[in-house]
């Protein structure tokens, strides 16, 4: 039943953010409620390579979608700053 949940919840939040790019996208979790916020992840990320990887490591389901998207991952380190 979890899983279902968690399906769900990834597919709604797949399909409301389709339309944004960059650090727009990830703002719906990365707000401090859910998941860190921007000024914590330029903390841990110093680099636009070390977010990626970052990004793409990261174990929680939610991330499933931008592991999957290289292209929104640059851009949203781009948004941030991180060169």
């Amino acid at each position: 039943m979890k899983k279902v949940v968690v399906l769900a919840v990834v597919l709604v939040f797949a399909l409301s953010t389709v339309a944004m790019a960059g650090f727009e996208k990830c703002q719906g979790c990365h707000n401090g409620k859910v998941s860190p916020t921007k000024e914590k992840l330029l903390e841990k990320f110093k680099t636009a390579d070390a977010f990626i990887q970052g990004a793409k490591a990261a174990k929680s389901p939610m991330m499933n979608a931008a592991k999957a998207n290289e292209a929104d991952l640059k851009a949203a380190a781009a948004e941030l700053g991180l060169k």
